[in-house]
């Protein structure tokens, strides 16, 4: 239910404190893939997901659908490896079973490191948010205020717009393994002692819906899990305002639409080196995305929107060879242009694509 809060109204506490009204104009769908008791085999993670996914499709094929996972595996993806899991992911997003391709957004994975930001860099993405086609989302945080008078002791660990102490990365991975996470979203703050423990405090995290209401309304929400939920609750609105849009083109919407904050770059980008920056995009990913320049187009800046299929190789006597390529005509402002000749203008293309996994462990080199 606190997924479920954070998904359909986003962040609650900018809701309580406004007297607008809201319209939720869309449907949940919620599916347990964790057993009340005991737990389920390790080998079977990806098919009871996809189960899910399908009875989803059966019941109603027609829907547009946004799938919000943020259960993770506990033991720890060291190096970026696919796991069954993860490519069950690959194989349902990429459509190769049932040829419907899907939009599913999944969590870095918690931590609860002491020494931040360092352990951070050390504590890996949990399976399957090593998911080649999965958006997978970790946690920033803009939150910083807290009761010193009744935390005295404590102090904050995350500056105000640094990375989630709760965020997982990919740096330790090889670099043939995609960058992780993609996106950040708010996941709360903690506090810390003397000793450098970190603690979860109430007043840092998100506000959402409780599961018993006759006990309480709302409760408080944190880490990867929350930033999941509120990437699901901005794509969700994405596919609302593109209903033509592909799965790949909400996820390029949300990545392309990403940018690092000051305090990330002062945390992680320790050059202008390309090593730097891969630094930071293990960390950050391509930072925290925005709704507005998502939907429409900023006073400054153009969007273009290509949806296209190309078949870019093929097989030819035993050899892996190129074939199709696509030219795009870029549709220029060319007088405005002119008027600029003297300017630097930037031009950021983002790439969008599913791929569809291949047996075996070797699979990256194909």
């Amino acid at each position: 239910t606190s997924m479920s809060g954070i998904s359909i109204y986003g962040d609650l506490k900018e809701k309580l404190l406004s007297n607008n009204n809201y319209t939720v104009d869309f449907g949940l769908e919620s599916y347990k893939i964790l057993p009340p008791r005991g737990k389920n085999d390790k080998e079977l993670y990806g098919y009871i997901t996809i189960e899910g996914i399908s009875s989803f499709i059966m019941m109603n094929p027609a829907s547009r659908r946004t799938i919000c996972l943020a259960v993770t595996e506990q033991e720890e993806n060291t190096d970026g490896t696919p796991s069954s899991w993860s490519a069950a992911i690959d194989e349902s997003t990429s459509g190769s079973i049932d040829e419907i391709r899907k939009l599913i957004l999944v969590s870095a994975g918690n931590t609860q490191q002491p020494n931040y930001p360092e352990g951070n860099k050390l504590a890996t993405i949990q399976s399957p948010a090593q998911s080649w086609n999965a958006l997978t989302v970790g946690a920033y945080t803009d939150v910083v205020d807290f009761s010193v008078t009744r935390y005295p002791e404590y102090k904050i660990v995350a500056p105000r717009g640094g990375l989630s102490p709760y965020s997982r990365t990919s740096v330790v991975w090889d670099n043939k393994w995609p960058i992780k996470p993609e996106v950040l979203f708010e996941g709360g703050n903690m506090v810390e002692d003397k000793d450098h423990k970190p603690y979860q405090i109430s007043e840092l995290e998100n506000i959402t819906t409780y599961y018993r209401p006759q006990e309480s309304q709302f409760t408080n929400f944190s880490g990867t899990s929350c930033a999941t939920a509120l990437a699901t609750n901005m794509a969700i609105q994405l596919q609302r305002m593109y209903d033509q849009a592909w799965p790949e083109t909400i996820r390029a919407l949300m990545v392309h639409s990403a940018s690092w904050t000051s305090e990330m770059k002062k945390q992680f980008l320790l050059g202008n080196r390309k090593n730097d920056y891969r630094l930071l995009l293990r960390t950050c990913g391509y930072g925290v995305p925005n709704l507005n320049k998502a939907i429409q187009c900023s006073n400054n800046s153009v969007n273009l929107i290509i949806q296209s299929e190309i078949q870019p190789f093929k097989l030819e006597e035993g050899r892996v060879k190129t074939k199709d390529m696509t030219i795009h005509e870029l549709p220029w402002p060319k007088e405005v242009l002119e008027e600029l000749f003297d300017k630097k203008v930037e031009m950021r293309v983002t790439l969008s694509y599913f791929v569809e996994p291949s047996p075996g462990s070797i699979g990256w080199k194909d």
